[in-house]
């Protein structure tokens, strides 16, 4: 009797501590939004170039997109600048480190007045946050 008991006390905790645990993963949405970025900063040394951030909060990741026109672009100058405003962003977050997911890409296109663009892309995984991070 004694261990039917003491069996049937460790099942009632076992139960009460997963709905507890469950409880909470119910309480804290989650944020699975993706924030577009324009930082303030952006580093960039011509005119008609530009930077963009898509951060996603909920994976700790951001694609970075550097933006100018073709016959300006400088694939050297797109890097440095990226890696900058990827300086400053893990800054303001907090964050203690970060890595590229994948290769850069570079892809050309022309907008609706056949002007030709070149967009370079990086993929960055932020590492864990400071403990004395506001964020």
């Amino acid at each position: 009797m004694k261990k039917f008991l003491a069996v049937l006390f460790i099942a009632l905790g076992m139960t009460i501590s997963a709905v507890a645990q469950e409880d909470d993963l119910v309480a804290k949405p989650v944020d699975t939004t993706t924030q577009k970025i324009i930082p303030e900063e952006q580093h960039v040394t011509k005119k008609t170039a530009s930077v963009t951030l898509y951060y996603t909060p909920m994976t700790d990741e951001v694609i970075i997109y550097y933006v100018d026109l073709k016959v300006s672009f400088d694939q050297g100058d797109a890097m440095n600048t990226i890696l900058a405003c990827l300086k400053d962003f893990q800054a303001q977050q907090g964050y203690l480190s970060y890595k590229f997911l994948s290769k850069d890409k570079v892809r050309y296109y022309k907008d609706d007045n056949k002007m030709t663009w070149a967009r370079y892309e990086s993929r960055v995984h932020f590492g864990q946050k400071s403990a004395f991070s506001s964020n």
